[in-house]
């Protein structure tokens, strides 16, 4: 019953100190792993679903979808 909102604008905080981009992944049960970006984070999935808080905007994803994408979003 956790709050994933708490969750997403914490790692919002953290990413905005430490320059990286954010991403909250989690899973619950006996459902695949989802993966939250801002929306303003761009790849080639077709398949997500969007979300706001306010006047934040967020794209989610399946992880296994995600980490089919190519290598330089992942590495500087």
């Amino acid at each position: 019953r956790s709050d994933f909102w708490k969750f997403i604008l914490q790692c919002q905080k953290d990413s905005d100190l430490s320059k990286k981009v954010p991403m909250v992944i989690f899973k619950q049960d006996r459902q695949k792993t989802l993966v939250i970006v801002p929306s303003y984070i761009t790849y080639s999935i077709k398949k997500y679903i969007e979300i706001h808080k306010e006047e934040n905007s967020y794209k989610v994803y399946y992880l296994d979808d995600l980490l089919k994408e190519e290598d330089y979003h992942w590495f500087d």
